[in-house]
């Protein structure tokens, strides 16, 4: 069980950092935009 959590939370936080990296994504190019 100890691994399965592991892997999950590894993932999860993968996901986090891709989603937050896609969230920055738009707002960088937006605040280039309004510049």
């Amino acid at each position: 069980e100890e691994n399965a959590l592991g892997d999950h939370s590894r993932v999860e936080r993968i996901a986090t950092e891709k989603l937050q990296m896609q969230h920055v994504d738009p707002s960088q190019e937006n605040i280039v935009v309004q510049k």
